[in-house]
């Protein structure tokens, strides 16, 4: 019932391909353009790592507050190593 539902709902866009990919169905319709490919494109390291920063940053403050925190905790326990 899904796969008729969404063949009808391709088949009313006129600007669709019209390619769904249900094992046993693909449309015969032909494509006007070429299809597009993926091509990887590598980030440099600096890329990379300026991309990660933010994330970084945010796990190297949480780190630091728990630890900040289980630290005061400890020390306000009386226990004594």
């Amino acid at each position: 019932m899904l796969g008729r539902w969404l063949r009808a709902l391709d088949a009313r866009d006129a600007e669709s391909p019209h390619i769904l990919f249900f094992s046993g169905y693909v449309s015969r319709r032909s494509l006007t353009g070429p299809v597009p490919r993926f091509t990887f494109r590598e980030e440099t390291i600096g890329q990379g790592l300026a991309t990660a920063r933010p994330n970084i940053s945010i796990l190297a403050g949480e780190t630091l507050a728990l630890a900040a925190a289980a630290l005061f905790f400890f020390s306000r326990s009386g226990v004594s190593l």
